[in-house]
């Protein structure tokens, strides 16, 4: 396959590696804003509530 394709396993490798990072943002990301937001949700209980 390399001789007719060169550098096809680097191009997929790349690809893999450029996926996997986004995804490890976007995990992030996603983390950051169920924590954010469980926080707002845990102040607004408090200042409800416990008044």
């Amino acid at each position: 396959i390399e001789e007719y394709f060169p550098g096809w396993l680097e191009t997929i490798q790349t690809t893999a590696a450029t996926q996997l990072e986004n995804t490890k943002k976007y995990s992030a990301q996603a983390a950051d804003y169920v924590v954010e937001q469980t926080t707002i949700f845990i102040r607004w209980l408090e200042t409800s509530v416990f008044v």
